[in-house]
């Protein structure tokens, strides 16, 4: 290579910026200025980096439309948060729901007065009613007699009015040798203990002195006295014993009563003649008063039970010898 030459070389390496050339002279000079040339257009490779660099705005533009999403996404829990309240709002339509249920005791509570006695459908008043010897008076019908657990029918003189219900004559009722009446026939040795209310049978149930008694040789006695409409039908226990007392000699604890049933205004009297006293060792007490017909209600003078239960039945302290009383019934 001559000197001209290799000048000019130089002076186009310098334009290619030096990095474009390469002083490796192999005798091909002009194609090494060809390609000199071509490599000199490499400035127009320079110019295009203005198109790549101005790229990224494009894509450096995007994120604010994805950083605009998050409100979109944070925008949407007011809608579950406002739920809450929707549900918090039920409660008070469970909580007002007890004061139903904690108004239904009334109803109960109120029941025990009437268990109790008080008001069931009748009333105790004084009577000037004095006793009658039934066993004695003609026409008298004599039942039971010596009985233990027994009981029979006696025909009704008339219809009877109880618990506001008419009892047709027709059908009678039933007497037990343990000092009761009922419109229900048992066997009698379910009737031992007597206790009132209950809705175990015997129910629809007229209980002078109601306890577990042998009756003696009078038996029981059934008769009438008076005019329509204006009889009473007299029911007497007369001389009766107390179960537990049999063992004893003499024997202890007698009774002697009856229930005289007003046909004029369905009122009863009780009566008692003598009271003797129950033995501490008998395994019920009297109970006396009034059931209605499914033994859900009752008139209560003595409850009447067992003593081994709990509660222990009380004594009937308000039955003795001598005790008289009229239980009237209230206006239907």
């Amino acid at each position: 290579m001559n000197t001209a030459h290799a000048r000019r070389f130089a002076s186009l390496c310098l334009l290619a910026s030096l990095g474009a050339c390469d002083a490796r002279g192999n005798g091909t000079g002009p194609l090494d200025t060809d390609a000199a040339s071509a490599d000199t257009g490499a400035p127009g490779d320079l110019g295009t980096l203005p198109v790549d660099v101005g790229t990224p705005p494009v894509d450096a533009g995007t994120p604010p439309v994805d950083v605009g999403a998050p409100p979109v996404d944070v925008g949407a829990p007011p809608v579950d948060v406002g739920t809450p309240p929707v549900d918090v709002g039920t409660p008070p339509v469970d909580v007002g729901t007890p004061p139903v249920d904690v108004g239904t005791p009334p109803v109960d509570v109120g029941t025990p007065p009437v268990d109790a006695g008080g008001f069931a459908r009748y009333r105790r008043t004084d009577t000037d009613a004095t006793l009658v010897e039934a066993c004695t008076l003609p026409g008298a019908q004599r039942v039971l007699r010596n009985a233990d657990d027994e009981s029979t029918t006696l025909a009704a003189p008339f219809d009877l009015r109880f618990f506001g219900i008419t009892v047709p004559q027709s059908l009678g009722i039933q007497v037990y040798s343990n000092g009761f009446l009922s419109q229900m026939a048992i066997d009698p040795t379910m009737a031992i203990v007597g206790r009132l209310p209950s809705a175990s049978p015997p129910n629809g149930v007229i209980a002078p002195y109601w306890a577990d008694l042998v009756t003696g040789a009078d038996g029981v006695c059934s008769v009438v006295v008076g005019s329509a409409p204006i009889r009473r039908w007299i029911i007497q226990w007369k001389n009766a014993h107390f179960f537990s007392g049999m063992d004893t000699a003499p024997l202890a604890g007698t009774a002697s009563f009856e229930v005289i049933y007003n046909e004029a205004d369905a009122s009863m009297d009780f009566i008692y003649e003598t009271i003797t006293g129950q033995p501490a060792t008998a395994p019920t007490r009297a109970a006396v008063g009034l059931e209605n017909p499914d033994g859900s209600l009752a008139f209560v003078v003595c409850p009447g039970g067992r003593i081994d239960s709990t509660p222990r039945a009380p004594d009937c302290t308000s039955v003795t010898t001598g005790t008289r009383f009229r239980v009237v019934p209230l206006a239907d």
